[in-house]
């Protein structure tokens, strides 16, 4: 709850309240491609299983993204 990354790799099932809980749905994915645009723009595309995301924006919104 406090907004530390956890360094747990396995699904907690003591009930203890977490981060996810103030939200209806969590994924998690793979970031896969990292591109400049053609308009000065960074684009990050990341897969969920098959479900493909990508995010548009200027590089400083996402310089904390990185390719796994």
């Amino acid at each position: 709850m406090d907004g530390k990354e956890d360094d747990v790799d396995t699904y907690d099932q003591s009930g203890k309240e977490t981060l996810l809980d103030k939200y209806d749905y969590g994924m998690c994915g793979k970031v896969f491609r990292y591109e400049r645009t053609k308009t000065d723009k960074v684009a990050i595309i990341a897969s969920f299983g098959g479900l493909l995301m990508m995010l548009q924006s200027h590089p400083s919104h996402l310089v904390n993204i990185s390719l796994d």
